[in-house]
């Protein structure tokens, strides 16, 4: 399984508890999406806004999205169902950040991904998000469809529905 790691603590990334704490490196199954950083993103200090990072992160997961699973987010009939961030150092005049990501779990109706942020070589955020597969007449979770879930897999996610 792919792990990345934040190394901000002498603790286990298992005893932090938080699920994209685990490698300093993303490993081959990962994917970089390059997002431009606007003027209007940074804040009265010269750095990024924090509720930017996640805009980031859902810039390059619709990338992830096109690129990987071979639909447009937009499309896809999902919500996001849960988004942690975490915040190392602060993005400075940059014009743009890397979004590294690897898909942590595949489940029976959900996608977890977990993303670094990096300003050039700096290190700057963690973050992970589930994205949820939903019945948009219902508005009920569905089933990944087929082609998406084999495409995650091959990509590098694990798959936890098959202890459902």
């Amino acid at each position: 399984m792919p792990v990345m790691s934040t190394k901000r603590s002498g603790k286990s990334p298992e005893a932090t508890g938080h699920p994209s704490q685990k490698s300093s490196t993303m490993t081959s199954a990962s994917y970089t999406a390059t997002v431009p950083v606007r003027l209007a993103d940074y804040d009265v200090n010269g750095h990024v806004n924090h509720a930017v990072y996640a805009t980031y992160f859902e810039i390059a997961r619709g990338k992830f999205y096109d690129d990987i699973v071979d639909v447009s987010l937009m499309a896809a009939d999902t919500v996001l169902a849960h988004l942690e961030l975490d915040y190392h150092r602060p993005v400075e005049e940059t014009d743009s950040v890397s979004v590294t990501m690897v898909v942590d779990d595949v489940g029976r109706s959900s996608v977890t991904i977990g993303a670094e942020i990096h300003d050039g070589d700096a290190f700057a955020a963690t973050a992970q998000a589930v994205q949820v597969t939903v019945d948009p007449e219902t508005g009920s979770s569905r089933p990944l469809p087929d082609s998406w879930r084999d495409r995650l897999l091959e990509f590098g996610g694990e798959d936890s529905n098959s202890n459902e």
